[in-house]
Parts: structure tokens; sequence; C-alpha cells
């Protein structure tokens, strides 16, 4: 039978050797297991480390909540408070949409359009944009959908209540007190990104360089950049009360629910699932040139994270699609340990 890391191994043999690379994070009873794959660059053939950052995308969301929480517990910010309590010359539909609501995807904001220019948005032209538009996609509420223009906009309120930038706040206030020090919400011009993994398209020619897009230049949907060692750091940290009290944690965890009462299976800044008997607390980020996942099964103090610097996901499972379609593979090699 194959030990742990030889089945680790054969599942990521294709992200071995002169190629763009992953790294992988395993923590289990504070154990904790690390493994490196590949390149983080190709130009100059440097190697994913454990203090490689990689572009997190999606699972941005999950600190942007926190900052959010963070205002609330200092009463500075109420859940129930609507756009338009923080954002005075925002629309009158913002007027119907909670804090709360962008928390969970139920806010019905259209999503931010692609200008189609070779400039990348900012967070103020996403602004603009919803300040443009004269309704929600949905009432507030009425159903879940996913929703990047909802953490854009919570970052901007981060902003508007604390009178920090995004990236300062996030940093004073999580990045800085759990000492994760290659972790940055990137800010061009503002700050820098150390140890940087960049992203690649694979083609019939092999890796081209596809590190961004349009949106890259955005925050609370998706800037931050991390290292493998900074999120287990990250992740240990939620079991404790460092960032927020354990009841605001609890919140965090907790489904959000419809106005019908129909629960939506995601939190604040996480989704939610129960899979083969375990209840999972997960996010993926899906960007040009990055796929990543963190899955946690907190009942058995069990992680596992995924960080990888190329657009497609080329694994052996079952699923190739995502990270997240192989969890039944991944579940076998990770929670059978």
């Amino acid at each position: 039978m194959n030990t742990f890391e030889e089945n680790l191994d054969n599942f990521f043999i294709n992200y071995q050797g002169q190629v763009p690379g992953a790294v992988i994070g395993y923590v289990h009873n504070k154990k904790i297991f690390t493994k490196c794959y590949g390149l983080g660059n190709l130009d100059d053939q440097r190697s994913v480390t454990t203090h490689t950052t990689f572009r997190l995308a999606s699972l941005t969301k999950a600190f942007t909540a926190a900052c959010i929480l963070k205002l609330v517990e200092e009463n500075a910010l109420k859940l129930n408070n609507c756009i338009n309590d923080i954002i005075d010359d925002f629309p009158d539909y913002g007027k119907k949409i909670s804090i709360k609501n962008l928390l969970q995807h139920t806010s019905g904001l259209k999503e931010y359009h692609d200008s189609g220019s070779l400039k990348q948005l900012t967070d103020n032209d996403v602004l603009n944009q919803l300040k443009n538009l004269r309704n929600t996609e949905f009432t507030p509420g009425e159903k879940y959908e996913y929703s990047n223009s909802g953490y854009v906009l919570l970052g901007i309120i981060v902003n508007h209540v604390s009178g920090a930038s995004l990236p300062d706040f996030m940093h004073e206030t999580i990045f800085k007190p759990l000492k994760m020090d290659d972790t940055v919400l990137f800010l061009e011009g503002k700050n820098e990104i150390k140890n940087r993994a960049y992203g690649y398209k694979s083609g019939i020619n092999g890796f081209k360089l596809n590190d961004q897009s349009n949106a890259s230049a955005l925050l609370g949907d998706g800037g931050v950049y991390s290292s493998i060692t900074d999120m287990i750091k990250w992740d240990q940290s939620l079991y404790t009360d460092k960032i927020l009290s354990l009841e605001t944690w609890n919140q965090v965890f907790t489904n959000g629910v419809l106005n019908n009462g129909e629960k939506t299976a995601y939190g604040y800044g996480w989704h939610l699932m129960d899979y083969l008997g375990y209840s999972c607390i997960y996010h993926s980020g899906s960007t040009v040139g990055f796929r990543n996942l963190i899955v946690r099964i907190p009942d058995r103090r069990l992680t596992f994270i995924i960080l990888t610097n190329r657009d497609t996901v080329e694994i052996k499972s079952t699923d190739k699609n995502s990270l997240l379609g192989a969890k039944e593979d991944l579940f076998k090699i990770f929670v059978s340990n």
C-alpha cells in the first residue's frame, strides 16, 4: 500500500519538474505537513517553496469578511446596516441591501463588467458601475447568487468606516497579529509581493505567462497573495480568539438563511457543506493563472490547502475540471491519512 506522501506525489505528478507548480499544506491535530512541486517562475526557474506567495483569488473573501466583522465587534458597523448608511450617494436600491446580504451573497447586486480596455479595473470603477445602476437582479435575501461585486463593495465599506485603506486595515487586523509575514493584499504602488509565484496558461506549445486580468487590481474579492506557511497560520487562528471572538467565528461558519427560511450553504466568506459524513468549511479560488482550494473539517481538526499557479487543473483524479470537483479523491488522500 502506498504511503500518504506517495499518494500525494502521484496525485500531483503533473506539477513536478520544470513546470508551473503547486504547494500543499495538511494540518491534523496541529501536526503540519507541507509539500512543494514545480516552479513559481519559469523565467528564472525559481522553485516553489513554503514561502512562495500565490494569488489567492476568492480565498481572499474570508479575509475581507473578517475585516467587516472586526468593525462589527468594535461597534463601528452593524450587520443590518444598509449600503446607504455608509455610502451616502449610493442609489436608493442600496437601502434594501444589508451588510449581511453582501457577506452571504444574497444582495442581488449585478456583477461588475470589463469595459474592454487594457486598463485594469479599480475598486472605484466597480463602485461607479454600481452607482450607475437603478435596481438589483433580485430582491435582496430572495436567493443566493455568488457576487464578486458584493465583496469589492465590502472592501470599500471597510475603508469608509475605518478610514484606513483595505490593504492597511487587513494588514493591521489580521496579517500583523498572526505574523503572516509573506501575505499582502496587493495594491500596486503601495506595497509589494515577496517571493511571488506567477500565473501561467497551458497551451499546445507549453506554458505561457498569464498572470493578470482586467480584474486583478480589485481588492476585496480576490487580491490577497499568501504562502502555504501563512495560510496554515490563518487556518489555525480560526480556532482561537486572536482575530475575532469565538462567538463571531461561530456566526461566520453558520449557514445563511433566505427570506423564505431556506439555508444557503454559505456563511460569511466561506462555503459550507456536508460531505461523506463530515461538516466541511471550504472555499476555492480561481483566476487567470491560479487555482486554489482550502477545505477545513473542524470536528477532526483537519485542514488541507492547495495553491497552484496555472489556469488548468491537471491532477490525477476522476474529475479534472476543478480542485473542488476532485474532492472525493482529495478526501481519500487527506481524510483517510
